[in-house]
């Protein structure tokens, strides 16, 4: 995912829930950080993927918003059904080592 369509999923759970998640922040600086750390969980993944995993965690859950390793837990637990969990989260983690840093 990229930086735009990180912020288009922090602009929908803000209409989501309302009060409960706050985007934009009230400080630049925490605005900032909430983008990168959103960022950083997701970027190894499509929005298209990200975007259903927050929708379906929306429906789980209608009065608390998820956390940016909930909705990547989700996208995870949607690709492989054959693949354990650790080998996804070691997939991806050798996926963000090849990356370089933005």
């Amino acid at each position: 995912m990229t930086k735009s369509e990180t912020i288009k999923i922090l602009i929908f759970l803000n209409c989501c829930y309302g009060n409960k998640f706050k985007y934009p922040c009230k400080t630049v600086i925490e605005t900032a950080a909430l983008e990168e750390t959103w960022l950083s969980f997701l970027h190894n993944f499509s929005y298209t993927d990200a975007r259903k995993a927050v929708k379906s965690l929306c429906l789980q859950n209608p009065t608390w918003p998820p956390t940016s390793a909930e909705v990547a837990h989700e996208i995870i637990s949607f690709l492989d059904p054959n693949e354990d969990m650790m080998e996804r989260y070691e997939k991806a983690l050798s996926e963000e080592r090849r990356m370089p840093d933005q």
